[in-house]
């Protein structure tokens, strides 16, 4: 029998020197949750607990952040993540490829 299961929810504030993320991940603990921060994504993975299955998720991020300064909450469930801006973001850069 094939459970419905649905993508957790998350949600990014994008505040003036932070991101702050609240993923939802319900009948998970902090043992079973494993968190990559990378400047420009965070990957969640969860191991399998009881009747859930693992759990595997990229989040792309609106802005560069330093993977090295962060503060995490997670509670019921919910994470909820604010990780710091890096100060200056790096300008984009358009290419003509008709110059040498």
């Amino acid at each position: 029998m094939k459970k419905n299961i649905r993508d957790p929810l998350t949600n990014i504030k994008n505040k003036e020197k932070e991101l702050e993320l609240t993923i939802e991940l319900p009948g998970m603990n902090k043992k079973t949750v494993e968190l990559i921060i990378d400047p420009d994504q965070i990957e969640i993975r969860t191991k399998r607990v009881k009747d859930l299955p693992e759990f595997h998720k990229l989040i792309s991020l609106p802005v560069l952040v330093n993977p090295g300064k962060f503060k995490k909450k997670f509670k019921n469930g919910i994470l909820i993540l604010k990780i710091k801006k890096l100060k200056k973001q790096p300008k984009r850069k358009m290419i003509n490829l008709n110059e040498k």
